[in-house]
């Protein structure tokens, strides 16, 4: 990929944009302010089309959710993707069991695993830190960030809308809405009350947009990523976690919450700051030592 990478001062300049080393646990002390920037930046006029938009398509879906979950599951048979959770521990953390999938069915739904996007945000950080790559460290650091803020703002939503799981309704797919539903109960039969809007989805559309917004570049990164969200969807569909209805909002906290991440992370080059020199010091291989000098246009 043709990028040019300019590193002075400890700032990393990619295709317009400065790149710092990020701060340590910015993901999750930035999270109060993300939510903030969230409802400023959603609950605006301009907004209203698009609000109107995911009401009219959850509308919609919650129409036609009951049937759906059983021809996802007729598609599900015919595939032999089964509808039950086969992850299996490996091993654990802190008492916390770490589970991976084992067929098919389980590794689809695994790409909206918190595990598995904590460990593209612990890889991306990792290699930027051993390759003084400030783009990778705050990609990693973002990931992590829209994670933080859709875990968050799903749950309290949640809280609300009492939503039943497909899988714990009477029949495995009659549709059921407790709103404001009795917290206590609610913490003991979580699955009766937590489907509505599915946190993996927004976690899942999170990821994709920070990562395809700071390598722009990389054209792939979106077509693979919205793929591998469509299997997903389905996935939770045929296992009976999540209804069809649960995702637009979904979707549309992830992107924006992702969107915020990315700005927060980086600042882009202003017009009049694009063509400058950076003089700094220069270590070669063989330890002889001399200036860089580099010129940004």
């Amino acid at each position: 990929f043709l990028v040019a990478c300019i590193w002075a001062k400890n700032v990393q300049i990619v295709n317009g944009y400065e790149y710092s080393s990020p701060k340590r646990f910015t993901f999750l002390t930035s999270f109060p302010r993300d939510l903030q920037e969230y409802g400023k930046l959603t609950f605006r006029k301009e907004k209203i089309n698009e609000w109107l938009v995911i009401s009219a398509l959850t509308g919609i879906m919650i129409a036609y959710d009951e049937p759906l979950i059983v021809e996802a599951q007729k598609i599900g048979n015919r595939f032999n993707l089964t509808n039950e959770d086969n992850t299996t521990e490996f091993f654990s953390i802190f008492d916390q069991p770490i589970r991976f999938p084992t067929d098919l069915g389980s590794s689809l739904y695994f790409i909206g695993d918190g595990i598995l996007h904590l460990g593209i945000a612990g890889g991306l950080y990792t290699y930027g830190r051993f390759t003084h790559n400030n783009r990778a460290m705050q990609t990693g650091s973002q990931v992590a960030q829209g994670m933080a803020s859709a875990g968050v703002l799903t749950q309290i939503i949640k809280h609300i809308t009492g939503r039943v799981s497909p899988f714990r309704s009477d029949d495995g797919h009659t549709d059921k809405w407790t709103p404001f539903p009795n917290q206590i109960e609610y913490h003991k039969h979580v699955s009766h009350y937590d489907a509505f809007p599915s946190g993996h989805m927004a976690v899942c559309m999170a990821t994709v947009t920070v990562i395809a917004e700071n390598y722009s570049e990389v054209k792939w990164i979106r077509p693979m990523g919205y793929t591998a969200m469509t299997l997903l969807g389905f996935q939770m569909m045929n296992n009976g976690v999540h209804w069809v209805s649960d995702h637009p909002l979904a979707i549309a906290m992830g992107y924006y919450l992702g969107k915020i991440a990315v700005d927060n992370g980086r600042k882009k080059v202003s017009g009049e700051n694009k063509s400058h020199f950076y003089i700094h010091p220069l270590i070669n291989s063989d330890m002889s030592t001399g200036v860089s000098i580099n010129y940004l246009f």
